[in-house]
């Protein structure tokens, strides 16, 4: 994928440098911005493959669970545990949402409040509140309020 050449063990050093003067070339070949245009070409599909195959394996009772990250509609804090909402169900991981949010993708998945996550493309309606909050609603009815702290987050994806 994006490879300009490669080298398999054992390599002799003229192979080496083959391979060295093919990148030179090909970096000498292209503009500066083409190759950023590459690189930024090759970590988007890289990170769009990434967070649609990634998932989460939650032990529950007699069986452990798979749950894809793209099909959580939002998290909650509840205590040293998080709770995932996903296809109208309810599991329990032990984690901290702080640790938990790590692992998501910040353009898909937006801090609303200091104990709630959501899923950008859960969200139904944004519904303006006081003092610059906001009144979350997902697609399945549910109702979060936002915190003045993670507004302004919210305000960006509004405009």
């Amino acid at each position: 994928m994006h490879a300009v050449d490669y080298l398999l063990k054992p390599f002799t050093k003229g192979r080496f440098n083959r391979a060295m003067d093919h990148a030179l070339k090909k970096l000498d070949g292209t503009s500066a911005a083409g190759v950023d245009r590459e690189l930024l070409a090759l970590l988007a599909s890289i990170r769009a493959q990434r967070s649609a195959e990634a998932r989460v394996a939650i032990r529950g009772g007699e069986a452990v669970y798979f749950v894809r990250i793209a099909d959580i509609e939002w998290l909650e804090a509840s205590g040293n545990y998080v709770k995932i909402h996903a296809g109208g169900q309810e599991h329990l991981l032990r984690d901290t949402l702080k640790n938990f949010e790590e692992r998501l993708d910040p353009d898909r998945f937006l801090r609303v409040h200091r104990s709630a996550i959501v899923n950008v493309d859960s969200i139904q309606r944004l519904e303006p509140w006081f003092h610059g909050e906001y009144a979350v609603v997902l697609r399945d009815g549910t109702r979060l309020m936002s915190s003045r702290t993670y507004s302004e987050r919210l305000r960006k994806i509004i405009e």
